[in-house]
């Protein structure tokens, strides 16, 4: 009797230990899951803001250090990926000067999306119109803000081109006008005198005729 104490307890011990056994693997394949879908998340995160047409960064929203760049947003504002890595957005004098630093806390403060269109010049000398939008979102325990910059430069140029030619046509409107009326007094002065002449003239030969 003893001895089938005994096997019992080995064989619960054992099967204990085969279930422990199993419930650490099912939670180390399933930790390894996560962190696996956490990689490809992360991979494709990077993809999309690497690869995409429109201008990108994202900065933390404590600190204001830029986390994350594409090549698009370099290139628009005539830096390299680098040198747009190592801005901080609470130091960046053109978003001072553009109001884009205050809508950057803006969107921060009432974790709201912003946008605005404007014109500046970069901190790398490069002159743009741009269609800026901010983003605040979280990632774990840390906030972080998306700022996304579309370059309309050559759409702002193609409307300023049109608001100068609107006003050329005006002006040239105005100035047609004035020469008509130029013309119509040249006009009426040379027929005022003709006929005065012309009287003058007929004055005369009917006073020839009566002598």
């Amino acid at each position: 009797r003893d001895t089938i104490c005994m096997y019992v307890s080995v064989a619960a011990v054992f099967v204990t230990i085969l279930l422990l056994y199993y419930l650490s693997k099912v939670e180390l394949n399933e930790h390894n899951r996560t962190e696996a879908a956490l990689r490809e998340a992360s991979e494709f995160r990077e993809i999309i803001i690497s690869e995409s047409p429109i201008g990108m960064t994202i900065c933390d929203a404590e600190s204001g250090q830029c986390v994350a760049a594409n090549k698009a947003i370099a290139e628009t504002i005539g830096a390299t990926k680098e040198q747009v890595l190592a801005q901080n957005f609470y130091n960046i004098q053109s978003w001072q000067k553009s109001g884009l630093l205050e809508m950057a806390k803006s969107a921060l403060r009432d974790d709201s999306n912003k946008q605005k269109e404007v014109t500046l010049t970069t901190s790398f000398g490069k002159r743009i119109s741009a269609d800026c939008r901010f983003t605040p979102f979280s990632a774990g325990n840390t906030r972080y803000l998306q700022f996304t910059l579309a370059d309309i430069t050559e759409r702002k140029q193609a409307e300023e081109q049109i608001i100068e030619n609107r006003a050329q046509l005006k002006t040239l409107a105005s100035e047609l006008v004035l020469a008509e009326e130029r013309e119509r007094n040249r006009i009426a002065v040379h027929l005022h005198d003709d006929v005065c002449q012309n009287l003058a003239y007929a004055k005369m030969r009917l006073q020839m005729v009566s002598e």
